[in-house]
This record gives C-alpha cells, structure tokens and sequence, in this order.
C-alpha cells in the first residue's frame, strides 16, 4: 500500500499469476475492488497529461534541472482513497520520478550512483497533487 494524500493509505490491488510450460499454475488477485457494485457518479471531464505535468513541474521546479531529476512515466488510472469503511476510486495521473542519488560505502568509500524512485500523483479532475515525495 501506497502512502496517498494527508499521509492516508491508498489501497492497490495486486495480480500475481505464475505459468509453466503447461499454462497457468496458480492465479493469486489480493484487495480487488467491485467496481459494479460502487455508486455510479456523473461524468466529468478529465486534465490532461500536459496539465498535470504542469503541476508536477511547478513542484519540482528547482530540482528538474540542477540536479538531474527524471519524469521517468506518466499513467492515467485510479486511485483508492479511504472512505470511511470503502474506498473512493479517483481517476488521477501517476508519475513516476527519479532522482539520481550516490551512496557511499562506509568501509571502503567507494561510492554507487542510482536512482530513487517515487510517485508523482494528480487528481485528474480537479487538477490538485494527491501525493508526491521530495
């Protein structure tokens, strides 16, 4: 689970399916969501991708640049948010970032560079940062 706005837990729904040679062997699905059983709400129009990448820039604004920072993939879906005892599902644009880091190994000091990776997330109706780490 996906830490999601005000600290709230965002619950994801996880498929696991394992194959051999002879087809599918075991199928686990784990916090699936009844979608048809939810409250059918109106239609709304959605931002776009360049809109919430706006939002996502104007966060980000000093780090982008200086210090190498990715937008690594952007992804239009939903998100749980909790509701009482349901969830609320929100359509909302996820962005995956990466942010160059180097580690330092105490003992030899060497040091490794890689990326630490976090998510970026737009309510895709509103417009509004549900989530994002620094």
């Amino acid at each position: 689970m996906a830490s999601g706005p005000n600290g709230n837990i965002m619950k994801n729904s996880i498929i696991s399916v394992t194959f051999t040679k002879n087809g599918a062997t075991s199928i686990i699905a784990q916090n699936l969501f009844d979608i048809e059983a939810s409250n059918g709400s109106e239609e709304q129009p959605l931002i776009g991708a360049a809109a919430a990448l706006q939002v996502l820039f104007k966060e980000y604004e000093d780090l982008l640049l200086d210090e190498g920072t990715k937008v690594v993939s952007a992804e239009l879906c939903y998100v749980s948010i909790p509701d009482g005892d349901a969830y609320q599902l929100i359509p909302a644009w996820v962005f995956r970032i990466a942010k160059p880091v180097v580690w330092s190994d105490p003992n030899n000091k060497a040091t490794f560079p890689f990326d630490d990776y976090s998510q970026f997330v737009v309510n895709a109706i509103t417009g509004e940062k549900m989530s994002g780490m620094r």
